[in-house]
Parts: structure tokens; C-alpha cells; sequence
């Protein structure tokens, strides 16, 4: 994996309040010809100034790395108090295994003192917020919208 650095311009951070902001900023800095994994770094405010971007990820559980390399990451750096992923993946998606990867990066980054708000799988077609996904608690600083009661379908 390829770590790469994008300083975005704005001064004091940019705000990423809901997961709109979130695609809006991966969507501007994503490659999607390549598979990438993207983090966007938040202070306690949401505020971030940092996106992250790791090219050549070879495996889906190279989010796992990440998630090991954010959370030695919170110890030195003070700021880092949230973040939020977004895995590209040219040709794929969405796979069950990514609920248990959910898990252990919510486990892993906590237990660094850093919240994972939302973890997004881009595919060929679609995006999925694994978070969503398994109906984590939303984490997000805008106000959390209105849920369908949809009942649940067989497939």
C-alpha cells in the first residue's frame, strides 16, 4: 500500500457534519479506476484538514491496515478524534465480510480514543455506508434525519 497526503486549502478545516459532506469530499479526491482506501482525519469538531489516501490496496481487508495504522496514529497525534473511511473498489462492492470488518475497526479505533462515523464501500455502481449497514448509532454532528420503516425483505 501507497499512503499519499492531500492537504485540502481551506483554513481551519473543512466541516464534516453528515455523510453528505463525507461523499462530497471523497468524491473529489477519489480515483475511481484504482483501488484506494480514503480517510478523511476530524477533530472533536468535525473539522478536518487531512485526507489520506492509501493506493494499491491489493486485499478488502486492507482497510484492517488502515484502521491499525489510524489508531497507532491517535496516540501521537492529540487532534484526531474522529474519522471516516470510504474503500474503492473498481469492479466490486459491498461484501458481507465488511460487517465484521465494521466491527473490528469500531473496536480497534475506540479503543484509541477515535470514533468511526462512517465507513463508505464505493463499487462499480453504488456506494455503501457500512455503518448505515448495520444500523450503528449515528454519529454524525447534523441533526440525524427521519428513517423509513420499511419492513424487511427476503432475498
Amino acid at each position: 500500500m501507497e499512503p499519499l497526503v492531500y492537504d485540502p486549502p481551506q483554513h481551519g478545516g473543512f466541516a464534516v457534519h453528515s455523510p453528505g459532506d463525507a461523499l462530497d469530499a471523497f468524491t473529489s479526491v477519489a480515483s475511481f479506476d484504482r483501488a484506494q482506501i480514503l480517510v478523511l482525519m476530524l477533530d472533536a469538531e468535525h473539522r478536518g484538514t487531512t485526507c489520506l489516501a492509501v493506493d494499491d490496496v491489493r486485499s478488502a481487508d486492507g482497510v484492517l491496515r488502515v484502521g491499525t495504522l489510524l489508531a497507532e496514529l491517535a496516540q501521537h497525534e492529540i487532534g484526531l478524534a474522529a474519522v471516516t473511511l470510504a474503500s474503492i473498489r473498481p469492479g466490486g462492492g459491498a461484501e458481507l465480510a465488511d460487517i465484521d470488518r465494521w466491527h473490528s475497526l469500531t473496536t480497534q479505533l475506540g479503543t484509541a480514543g477515535v470514533t468511526l462515523l462512517e465507513w463508505f464501500v464505493f463499487g462499480e455502481h453504488s456506494a455503501v455506508g457500512i455503518g448505515e449497514l448495520v444500523d450503528a448509532p449515528w454519529r454524525w454532528r447534523a441533526p440525524e434525519p427521519a428513517r423509513l420503516s420499511i419492513p424487511p425483505r427476503c432475498w
